[in-house]
């Protein structure tokens, strides 16, 4: 097939899966594992004036989500494998809805906060970026790329318009009432999710070819070299990057730059991850997506850099290494294991790749934080994360080429 036949099939694709995308869109922008934290800033201060907790304890709450969201995934991706999404999607996202609405109640009991936030990251794993991904990677093939950069949009959407939306209805109604907003918004989007995730055939199970079986179980992928050049390169990413986007404004207010110029600053690399997330998924159709991840993360080592050894001056260009790569990374990694691994595997392969990353994001906010209080200073951290950024984009090169895929089914009715 030549590359017009290919940008043909493509476009077929998009054209027949289009309310799928749509509804992925809206799914990754409201899943819990996105709303919990990129509002948990609104909330802190709220409940901190409320209770008298502190930012650690507060912080220990959205650690304590994500640490067991990272666990579960592996987990929620072999469920996906095995009895598709249909069901656990909207279940959910309106367990979600429950969990946002528990929190709103909250009387000053730590330990009741605690609990919502363990059990929210119990059901949140049923809507998470592997879940979206595994939607995504199912339906399309040629245009795969595309459709997960598209998709995975929602993430960078409720990172820019997320949390000034939530603190005007903070301001308007409480932190109460900001909860219960977000109830509001899961239920009522909920079905529009849902609903054309169900039309759509390629969200069953996906049923097992003999070429795929016969070359082994879970245990023989996880014996691959690749899985583990992968798990390790993300992880590098995940470690060297991730504490940056939590401690960008605290990092521009040491180097004398005041708080809403810092935040001005901080707004670029929202934008920066949508744009990342789309422009990369486009081009990993057309070019060997090792390639796009090298220089993506080539790219963000350089920026990084220059925010190590430059002033202030170099926010702009540390804003955009931290979007570029945040926003490209779980489009690869998703991309690279349905093209790696068999279809059947997809959701527990991506599950442990999910886990490895969400771990390197835990381990890097508290490097970050550490690290710098003991060097009196962000620089020391901020060139080991070039340093890691590097080997990563190193490692990337070493990926082999995709094996010969099988002729793939049709996107199915959207």
């Amino acid at each position: 097939m030549d590359r017009s036949d290919g940008a043909a099939t493509a476009g077929a694709e998009l054209r027949r899966g289009w309310v799928l995308i749509a509804a992925v869109i809206l799914g990754s922008a409201i899943g819990p594992t996105v709303l919990v934290p990129y509002t948990a800033g609104i909330f802190m201060p709220a409940l901190q004036a409320e209770f008298g907790w502190t930012r650690g304890m507060t912080s220990l709450g959205v650690t304590l989500f994500l640490a067991t969201t990272a666990l579960l995934a592996p987990a929620a991706g072999t469920l996906a494998d095995k009895s598709g999404v249909r069901v656990m999607l909207p279940v959910s996202l309106l367990a979600g809805a429950l969990c946002f609405g528990a929190l709103s109640l909250l009387d000053g009991s730590y330990p009741f906060y605690l609990a919502v936030l363990l059990l929210l990251g119990l059901i949140g794993s049923g809507a998470s970026t592997l879940i979206m991904s595994r939607i995504l990677t199912a339906a399309f093939d040629k245009a795969r790329g595309t459709a997960l950069g598209l998709g995975l949009a929602g993430i960078g959407i409720t990172s820019m318009i997320g949390p000034s939306l939530l603190s005007h209805v903070t301001a308007l109604h409480g932190w109460r009432g900001a909860y219960l907003a977000l109830v509001v918004l899961l239920l009522v989007a909920t079905p529009l999710v849902a609903i054309p995730v169900w039309r759509h055939e390629k969200a069953k199970p996906v049923v097992a070819k003999a070429v795929e079986t016969a070359r082994g179980g879970f245990a023989a992928i996880l014996g691959r070299p690749v899985f583990w050049k992968l798990a390790l390169s993300f992880f590098l990413v995940q470690v060297s990057i991730t504490g940056l986007l939590v401690h960008f404004i605290p990092l521009l207010n040491d180097r004398g730059m005041s708080a809403k110029e810092a935040a001005a600053y901080a707004g670029i690399i929202g934008g920066m991850m949508i744009v990342s997330r789309l422009i990369t998924g486009v081009v990993i159709d057309r070019v060997f997506a090792p390639h796009v991840a090298l220089v993506v993360t080539a790219v963000s080592a350089g920026g990084v850099a220059l925010l190590a050894f430059g002033g202030a001056g170099m926010a702009p260009f540390g804003a955009i290494a931290v979007g570029l790569v945040i926003g490209a990374e779980f489009d690869l990694a998703a991309y690279l294991a349905s093209r790696y691994f068999p279809a059947t595997m997809f959701g527990r392969v991506y599950g442990m790749l999910f886990t490895v990353m969400v771990i390197g994001t835990l381990t890097s906010t508290s490097l970050y934080g550490f690290w710098a209080d003991l060097a009196g200073g962000y620089d020391p951290v901020l060139i080991a994360a070039t340093i890691g950024l590097s080997c990563a984009a190193a490692m990337f090169l070493t990926l082999p080429r995709f094996a010969i895929s099988q002729p793939h089914e049709a996107a199915g009715k959207s």
